[in-house]
């Protein structure tokens, strides 16, 4: 998987190989070309997913790393991208935007 994030980076994939890679991995297709600082607030809805967890904080979706965050919890989180339209397989939750980000404590 590595191995082909990185030929996807060089752009030497072949569109169908590079489709693949996309479909498999949620980060590959998220907007990097925008405001990405770090914002707080409080948790007021969660979802868990496996090893990551779905947040809602303020008036966005955030998901990371499941740390046991709960309701109520104060956050901290530090955008990698926007997702749109991002449907969550894990969930069965369609989500208009998700902020793929790591989320900690202040």
């Amino acid at each position: 998987m590595i191995a082909l994030l990185g030929l996807l980076a060089c752009g030497t994939l072949s569109d169908q190989a590079a489709a693949a890679v996309t479909a498999v991995n949620p980060l590959a297709g998220i907007d990097r070309d925008l405001d990405r600082s770090a914002f707080s607030g409080v948790v007021d809805e969660v979802v868990p997913a496996g090893g990551y967890t779905y947040l809602h904080v303020g008036e966005r979706w955030v998901v990371g790393l499941d740390h046991g965050f709960g309701v109520g919890a104060e956050v901290v989180v530090r955008p990698l991208g926007l997702a749109r339209d991002f449907h969550s397989a894990r969930t069965g939750r369609t989500f208009d935007e998700v902020w793929f980000a790591v989320v900690a404590t202040p």
